[in-house]
């Protein structure tokens, strides 16, 4: 029987702490931090033994909800910081192309000068996507570019003399093997956008994100300029 009791006074007592840290936690949450200091310091002048342990376990879980915040803050900046990275590589790549284009149009041009309409998109695309910014903007200024690009390599694709230079064939290889680390650049760049706006968007990493000021990151989309633009193969 003396068993017994001490078994209900043990899970009384438990029960009565728990109690307690509920209602500390509710207090906390209608009052200030100055009123919940004086709050703390008023009934820790006269303790029990279960107040003063209902006050222990809130300080440990409100110590353990901190480490647990800075833990998932420090988390997703990282993340942040690895988005800004993969965007890095994109850029370096992007500028890599704008830069080799006036080369290649000036070395079709010798060939077809008549073609002025085919070399002023080209001229106008990479104006428009030099001055793109961010993801969402230069997704569809590129695809853009691209697809004028096409239209530039069909026109030189009727000048055989053209395509067996030496210049042009070099060009045309650095072009594509630019184009083609954008490619993959892009598909690094976005899984790692994947990666951090779901850590933005789902529970509970969410809730910091807002505490913190974390925000989706836009996506770098092709567009569908690119997979309408005519494919060339020299």
């Amino acid at each position: 029987m003396a068993g017994i009791l001490r078994a209900k006074d043990f899970w009384g007592g438990l029960m009565l702490i728990a109690i307690g840290i509920a209602a500390i936690h509710w207090v906390k949450a209608i009052m200030s931090d100055k009123e919940f200091e004086q709050v703390r310091h008023a009934t820790r002048g006269r303790d029990t033994t279960r107040t003063a342990a209902a006050w222990a376990f809130a300080d440990a879980n409100e110590e353990s909800g901190f480490g647990r915040r800075t833990v998932i803050r420090n988390s997703m900046i990282g993340s942040r910081n690895r988005v800004d990275e993969a965007w890095s590589g994109i850029d370096v790549q992007l500028k890599r192309r704008h830069d080799l284009v006036p080369n290649l149009v000036e070395t079709v041009k010798g060939y077809a000068q008549h073609e002025r309409e085919t070399f002023e998109k080209v001229t106008q695309a990479r104006a428009a996507a030099m001055q793109a910014s961010g993801p969402a903007e230069a997704g569809p200024a590129e695809g853009l570019l691209t697809q004028a690009l096409g239209g530039l390599r069909v026109v030189a694709e009727q000048y055989p003399e053209l395509r067996a230079t030496e210049n042009f064939q070099q060009l045309q290889t650095e072009l594509s093997e630019t184009e083609n680390r954008i490619a993959v650049s892009r598909q690094i760049y976005n899984d790692t956008v994947l990666t951090f706006n779901n850590k933005v968007q789902q529970v509970p990493t969410n809730m910091v994100a807002a505490m913190f000021g974390f925000g989706d990151r836009e996506f770098f989309e092709a567009g569908d300029e690119a997979e309408e633009a005519p494919t060339v193969d020299f």
